[in-house]
């Protein structure tokens, strides 16, 4: 191939500008991978984090209503008692 390049001046040139151009495609999917890379890093994140947050708040706020449900359902058990007549 050495020697077809060499005969005619052209085709040399063509080549050149070929490789040429071969690298900039290159250099531009390079640069755009790396920056799809970047968002994907930084969505991943985000993401992580806004879901343990999400589990902690769901946490702290389900032990609140807990207590909650846990005291309404002692006083209907008292209530309950109370109602029932003893046995003589």
């Amino acid at each position: 191939m050495e020697l077809l390049e060499t005969q005619d001046p052209e085709r040399k040139k063509l080549i050149e500008t070929s490789d040429r151009h071969k690298r900039e495609l290159e250099k531009e999917v390079k640069d755009m991978s790396d920056k799809t890379e970047k968002v994907v890093k930084n969505a991943l994140i985000i993401g992580g984090v806004l879901a343990v947050s999400y589990l902690l708040v769901s946490q702290l706020g389900s032990g609140k209503k807990k207590k909650k449900v846990r005291t309404k359902a002692v006083a209907t058990s008292e209530a309950e008692e109370e109602d029932e007549p003893e046995a003589p």
